[in-house]
């Protein structure tokens, strides 16, 4: 076997950290979708493959778009309004 596919042992400590990270972040992102309404298994399970990048993802599509969407549906509502008043 050569060092490459060798197989990385690594300290019990580590693997319990990247455990509760993963957990940690699952939890969080479980109960904040709940919070707000989304597919609160989806992403909670989502969460579970890697720390932080889906964390960020779920944070990236929650917020960001969904600000963004909201953004535009309020223009929309201002410009429905401003219509409704110069009749």
């Amino acid at each position: 076997m050569n060092a490459s596919t060798a197989p990385i042992h690594l300290p019990w400590f580590f693997w319990l950290l990247i455990f509760s990270l993963l957990l940690a972040q699952a939890i969080w992102v479980y109960l904040d979708a709940q919070k707000r309404g989304h597919n609160k298994w989806l992403w909670g399970l989502f969460c579970l493959l890697n720390v932080p990048t889906n964390g960020l993802v779920y944070l990236f599509v929650t917020r960001w778009m969904r600000s963004k969407d909201a953004r535009k549906l309020n223009a929309l509502k201002s410009h429905n309004d401003k219509k409704k008043w110069s009749r």
